[in-house]
């Protein structure tokens, strides 16, 4: 029998992905009712919370780096190349195995947590990548401090809810879902800083960070890699959500406020891709319909779960 002024009580489901994979675990207070405590950053959190602090650090140092190295006063930075090197490997991997083992456990977890993790992972690996064939010079500050400060929020947000659909539809489509979100989210950066660098084109008197990043060509191009997966991605997850749903056996249900706003960014976007193809559309205007089709998509899946996990506690 636990006594009154103990603050936890024993865990029933201690391998539950829920409680124990995520640093979140039930509580009991004086009065016998149940809530939840973050225990993510006790000494008693999973090694999942482990290696995603690890991450954060490595990304922390990196961007504290590149942030010093594009100021005038210290254009040396404060580590050298192959430790940078290192850092950004060890963050990389790390993040990647926090990852990799949430998603082993069952059930899966959906909701702003998780697509803000995966979101800081994608825009290194996007770095890491594409800097062999880019000239991404510039875009490490920006691009290391937002994926950090995503990393950040991740850890303090409360797991996403459970996922318990065992089809094999429905799980390809909440894995297609997953992904679109991050991809889109560095779309939405990229585009951000095509317009802060469009802005100071003509400008005698470039900001600190204008200076440092690199022609808004490889912003561009930056743009719509992200854009064209986002898209793809996207399509997948309407698609399979489509025909999970005409399962009797499912419980997917397509007709809905997100999926309807998910159609609209989805034609967004298709437009600004064929646009852009066809007719060349690029800079501001890009930028714009990126913006517009990332708001839709924002307010379809990360703005539901943010109120109904972070301010409705459901």
């Amino acid at each position: 029998m636990t006594t009154p002024d103990r603050r936890l009580d024993k865990f029933s489901n201690i391998g539950a992905p829920t409680q124990s994979n995520s640093g979140w675990k039930q509580a009991h207070d004086h009065m016998g009712s149940v809530r939840l405590i973050n225990l993510s950053f006790y000494p008693e959190a999973p090694l999942v919370t482990w290696l995603a602090m690890l991450a954060l650090f490595a990304y922390l140092l990196l961007s504290g780096h590149y942030i010093r190295q594009i100021l005038p006063k210290h254009p040396g930075g404060l580590l050298p190349m192959p430790l940078t090197n290192a850092l950004l490997i060890a963050g990389s991997l790390s993040h990647a195995a926090a990852l990799t083992i949430k998603f082993q456990a069952y059930p899966w977890h959906f909701g702003a947590s998780e697509a803000l993790s995966l979101t800081a992972l994608l825009c290194v690996t996007l770095y890491g990548l594409g800097r062999s064939i880019l000239p991404l010079k510039g875009t490490e500050a920006p691009l290391l401090a937002f994926a950090a400060f995503m990393l950040a929020i991740s850890l303090v947000l409360p797991p996403g809810h459970a996922i318990t659909s065992s089809d094999l539809l429905s799980r390809i489509h909440f894995a297609c879902a997953l992904l679109t979100q991050p991809l889109l989210i560095i779309a939405t950066g990229m585009a951000l800083l095509i317009k802060h660098s469009n802005r100071q084109l003509h400008n005698t008197h470039k900001g600190i960070l204008a200076r440092a990043l690199p022609p808004v060509l490889t912003l561009e191009k930056l743009l719509f890699i992200a854009l064209g997966a986002a898209y793809a991605m996207l399509s997948a997850a309407l698609l399979t959500g489509l025909l999970a749903s005409l399962d009797p056996a499912s419980n997917t249900r397509f007709l809905s406020h997100k999926v309807l706003l998910s159609i609209l960014a989805w034609i967004v976007i298709g437009i600004l891709l064929i646009g852009h193809r066809r007719a060349g559309w690029r800079g501001r205007l890009a930028a714009n319909w990126t913006l517009a089709g990332a708001a839709l998509l924002f307010l379809g899946y990360l703005g539901t779960r943010l109120v109904l996990e972070v301010i409705l506690k459901r």
